[in-house]
């Protein structure tokens, strides 16, 4: 079976004229979005735990039918990678095994399709390679050794991505229907989440928005994959905006930057003025709409935006406490220029006591770091800041190279948000490499039109959809 999905994988993505593989993007998009909103309606009256662990499930599911069938597969990882913010605390505990199931598969399928990982020329792949490479050289000589495995799992989970996006990227209409399935999936969790939150074990708000967060990833993607008809623009806008008013909502100050990244890619990705308007205020209306129905959440948010803004707290609180591990990291690399070993930080920060300029947030206790940058600048030293800034910005320096619009706008939004996100957090969080795993496939992709792209005219529309499969140049 290995053997034959490994072959299927390799005809998906170099033969550019095959028909549609069975069953299609927009059936299989549709179900998805009837299972999800049933499950989610249940919520009302049943343990949003239950919802999870069936949409979990349906969608490991069809990620292991995704081998033999790429058009299910995408749509299955995405919804595994949008519910995972909310399933891994709440239902994957018990230890690295259950913690890191999602991981271990996409991990899985990488070896599987090997080959065709193998063949891509992209420095984006090499360069994240590389940083692999030095973590994984740092478990030599770090006094934490699970800690450091399970950092390099969580950014080694981008080659399973990979090869999900690389066998459907050409399949019709499916970064579409990603961008729909996704997007619904993560306004509905994210409600029913805030409807059960008091009877649900602590979830930090950091963590659980990060499925909105995706789903804005997501529709940003569709818009920067082709021309889309106008009332998928709308429906995407709608989709869109009620995510980031659950971003919002949450009070996740960094989740909140990069959704709004992915807004201001979307506007700009619409291809008239006009549409680009009408997106803008549709998305504005809707998420305001939103936003208005929480008002408790609302005010708590604005009061932490306030907090962040005002110049008469003290660091420790306008970051919450983020400022002190940063501030800790830095003299954690004076003292190991080379690294402290892969997952050492929160050791060296115990050790680490109280220094000049940091408060008393968390002496002697093992913390995290909070932060990629600060994370592999203690951990790795000068060759893992080095590498990590080579990743973060081969997305800009690419889609900037390919010359056209839309590659431009993709690639630099691209970079922002997976620099913004190692801010805040670090590389457990699927949205992060969610994004950067769709971007790579759209910015590699051969045939890119070279110049600004235009809207579509009603004549190439009806010849695009004459066509079998949707290429590179749309």
């Amino acid at each position: 079976m290995i053997a034959i999905a490994s072959a299927n994988g390799a005809a998906d993505f170099e033969q550019p004229g095959m028909a549609p593989t069975m069953p299609r993007v927009a059936t299989c998009g549709r179900w998805f979005v009837v299972v999800i909103l049933a499950v989610f309606a249940a919520t009302l009256v049943v343990d949003l735990r239950i919802a999870l662990t069936l949409l979990t499930l349906g969608a490991f599911l069809a990620a292991i039918a995704g081998l033999r069938f790429p058009a299910l597969g995408l749509l299955g990882l995405g919804v595994l990678c949008t519910l995972d913010a909310m399933a891994r605390p709440l239902l994957l505990t018990g230890g690295l095994w259950r913690w890191n199931t999602l991981d271990y598969w996409l991990l899985g399928v990488a070896m599987i399709f090997l080959p065709l990982l193998l063949r891509q020329k992209d420095a984006r792949v090499h360069a994240l390679a590389a940083l692999l490479a030095c973590l994984a050289i740092g478990l030599a000589w770090t006094p934490d050794v699970p800690n450091g495995v399970q950092q390099i799992f969580g950014a080694m989970a981008l080659f399973g991505m990979l090869v999900y996006f690389l066998r459907a990227a050409r399949l019709r209409h499916a970064w579409y229907w990603l961008a729909v399935v996704n997007g619904i999936a993560g306004v509905a969790s994210s409600l029913a989440f805030l409807r059960q939150e008091p009877q649900l074990p602590y979830l930090n708000e950091n963590i659980w928005s990060h499925a909105p967060v995706l789903a804005t990833f997501s529709i940003a993607l569709a818009f920067a994959a082709g021309p889309l008809p106008r009332r998928h623009q709308l429906l995407l806008a709608v989709l869109a905006s009620a995510n980031a008013g659950m971003v919002f909502l949450s009070g996740s100050r960094g989740n909140l930057a990069m959704t709004l990244v992915a807004l201001a890619t979307i506007v700009l990705l619409t291809p008239s003025i006009g549409q680009n308007l009408t997106v803008l205020i549709v998305s504005v209306l809707f998420g305001i709409g939103v936003i208005s129905q929480f008002p408790d959440l609302e005010a708590r948010t604005i009061g932490r935006l306030e907090i962040m803004v005002n110049s008469q707290e003290t660091a420790r609180r306008r970051t919450s406490g983020r400022f002190d591990l940063a501030l800790g990291g830095w003299y954690i690399f004076q003292e190991h220029p080379m690294g402290a070993g892969t997952g050492a930080f929160p050791t060296r920060w115990a050790q680490l006591g109280r220094r000049t300029g940091m408060s008393s947030f968390k002496v002697g206790v093992p913390m995290a770091a909070h932060a990629g940058w600060i994370k592999v600048l203690a951990e790795n030293g000068v060759p893992g800041i080095l590498l990590l800034t080579a990743f973060v910005s081969s997305f800009a320096v690419s889609g900037w190279r390919r010359r056209a619009w839309h590659l431009r706008v993709l690639g630099c939004a691209t970079s922002a948000v997976i620099a913004i996100a190692l801010l805040s957090t670090e590389f457990q969080s699927k949205s992060l490499w969610f994004m950067a795993a769709g971007a790579t496939v759209l910015l590699g992709r051969p045939g890119a039109s070279p110049g600004r792209r235009q809207a579509p005219s009603h004549r190439s529309r009806q010849h695009r959809r004459r066509q079998p499969v949707e290429h590179a140049s749309t």
